[in-house]
């Protein structure tokens, strides 16, 4: 699931870019009634990790929001903003298992 936006979401991210800019800088503010990036770090990570041990040898498709394949990508393989932002129109493979993380990136418009 997505971050909490708060009161800013079902939003036009043309309209609050700036706004998710700030919160991106300052992670543990929260939206409006919603939850800050640390927040919504901790929430991601503590289910891939229920997810890799459980799933550890097994094969899956997993299809999610951006935000959290932006978390995903920066936490096990300590990739910037930037440098994600930048593939955001390849396919992600990425290999998970309790030792290591393997990413890849496919079909990048900008390769």
């Amino acid at each position: 699931m997505e971050i909490d936006f708060g009161k800013y979401t079902k939003k036009n991210i043309n309209e609050i870019i700036d706004i998710i800019k700030v919160h991106k800088k300052n992670t543990s503010k929260p939206y409006p009634d919603g939850e800050s990036g640390d927040m919504f770090k901790e929430r991601v990570i503590r289910f891939m990790s229920k997810f890799i041990l459980k799933s550890d040898g097994k094969c899956f498709l997993v299809m999610t929001h951006y935000g959290v394949i932006e978390t995903i990508l920066q936490h096990y393989n300590n990739l910037s903003y930037e440098e994600i932002r930048s593939k955001k129109d390849a396919i992600i493979r990425l290999s998970l298992n309790r030792n290591n993380a393997d990413v890849s990136f496919e079909g990048d418009k900008g390769l």
